[in-house]
C-alpha cells in the first residue's frame, strides 16, 4: 500500500509521516514557487505575475502586481522577500516601488538566500549569480541555456541544477564547478538533500514528443 500518514526512509525505517494541512484554495492562479515566512504563512509567487500571501490562518492577501510578466521565483532573506520578474530578470522586494536590481540574463528559475547572499539561477544564458551589499555578479556559468534549480548542502555547499543538459553541478564559492551527476535527461528542475544521510535528490525531466507516451486501457470491471 501507499505511506499515507508516514514516512519510509531511503534505509527502510518507518516514522510518524509530517502532518500535511490545506491553508486555502481559494485562488486559481498558477502557483509558480513559494517559500515560508517563517511563521506559519507562505508567499507565493504566481505566473499571473503576482505574488500572494498566505497567513497561517488561510487568508489570502495580494502583497506586489507585475505588468504582463511571470513572478518567477520567490525567496525570503531575513525581513526582506524578494521576487523576480521574467522576462526582464528584473529582482524586487515586497513593498518596494521599484526594481532593487537587474540582471543582464532574460528570465530568472530559482532564487535562494544564504545569511547575507541571495543566489539567482538564471535562463537564457544559464548562470547563477549572487547579490550580496545590494550589487549582483556572475558566479558560475553553466554553459547551458538555462539553469533551472538551487540548493544548499551542508557539506557540498551550493548545488546547481542545469536545464539544458541534464548535469547536477556542486558550485564552491569561486565559481569551480564539478558534476555531481551527469541525466541523460534535460532539465534538473528540483534538487533537494537528506539531514540524516547527507543524500542529494534530484528531480530530472525532459520533454516528449507529441504522441510519444500513450495510455493504456486497463479494465477495472470486476475489481473491488
Amino acid at each position: 500500500g501507499d505511506p499515507e500518514s508516514a514516512s519510509i526512509s531511503s534505509e527502510g525505517h518507518i516514522s510518524v509521516g509530517p502532518v500535511v494541512a490545506q491553508l486555502n484554495r481559494g485562488t486559481r492562479q498558477a502557483i509558480v514557487d513559494m517559500v515560508s515566512d517563517g511563521k506559519g504563512g507562505v508567499f507565493a509567487a504566481t505566473a499571473s505575475g503576482k505574488v500572494l500571501y498566505v497567513s497561517a490562518a488561510g487568508k489570502i492577501s495580494e502583497r506586489a502586481t507585475l505588468d504582463d510578466r511571470v513572478a518567477s521565483a520567490i525567496a525570503r532573506q531575513g525581513k526582506n522577500v524578494w521576487y523576480a520578474a521574467s522576462p526582464g530578470s528584473e529582482l524586487w522586494t515586497v513593498g518596494a516601488k521599484k526594481a532593487r536590481l537587474k540582471l543582464k540574463p532574460k528570465y530568472v528559475w530559482d532564487m535562494m538566500a544564504r545569511r547575507d547572499t541571495l543566489y539567482v539561477a538564471t535562463g537564457q544564458p544559464g548562470e547563477v549569480h549572487v547579490v550580496s551589499g545590494g550589487k549582483a555578479r556572475k558566479l558560475f556559468d553553466a554553459k547551458e541555456s538555462h539553469v533551472r534549480s538551487l540548493a544548499y548542502h551542508p557539506q557540498r555547499g551550493l548545488l546547481v541544477g542545469g536545464g539544458e543538459k541534464g548535469i547536477v553541478y556542486q558550485v564552491s564559492s569561486k565559481g569551480v564547478a564539478r558534476a555531481l551527476y551527469d541525466s541523460a535527461l534535460e532539465e534538473v528542475t528540483a534538487l533537494s538533500d537528506d539531514p540524516i544521510t547527507g543524500s542529494v535528490f534530484a528531480a530530472i525531466v525532459s520533454a516528449t514528443a507529441k504522441g510519444a507516451l500513450k495510455p493504456k486501457n486497463l479494465d477495472w470491471s470486476g475489481q473491488g
